[in-house]
């Protein structure tokens, strides 16, 4: 398994991303090599679709993961798949959970002048106006 885990870390590496980003995206692969090894007794190559989804109930029953962390777990998967074991991803067996976007509240012009018009210091009223209407915040 140790094989596995230098490949993928070598993989990830020669993306150029950073030590940190490299330690974070090891995190689920060393959890689902274990997995694989210690509850599973198999070879990730042997590994079907369905006991992948296991892996995932299994992080979220022993981890209390957050979707995001998820999602997250899945795409270490892909990575894992696509370019250590050389398989296909099939996005249909593993689907990656979609979120809302939601916007942030903008404050109308009107709004902000009556705020800033409460501003009790003239400097401070200054400095956040001409940052507001110049568009640095």
């Amino acid at each position: 398994m140790d094989d596995y885990f230098n490949t993928f870390r070598e993989m990830v590496s020669l993306r150029g991303l950073s030590d940190h980003t490299i330690k974070s995206y090891s995190t689920y692969i060393r959890a689902y090599l274990d997995y694989l090894k210690n509850i599973l007794h198999k070879m990730p190559l042997d590994v079907s679709w369905e006991e992948l989804r296991d892996f995932i109930r299994w992080l979220q029953k022993e981890k209390n993961l957050s979707d995001r962390t998820r999602n997250a777990c899945i795409s270490q998967l892909r990575f894992f798949t696509l370019y250590v074991l050389h398989k296909p991803w099939d996005a249909t067996q593993l689907p990656i959970r979609r979120f809302d976007t939601y916007l942030p509240y903008v404050p109308s012009q009107e709004e902000v002048c009556q705020f800033i018009s409460t501003m009790p210091d003239l400097k401070q009223k200054t400095m956040t106006a001409v940052m507001y209407f110049s568009g640095c915040s």
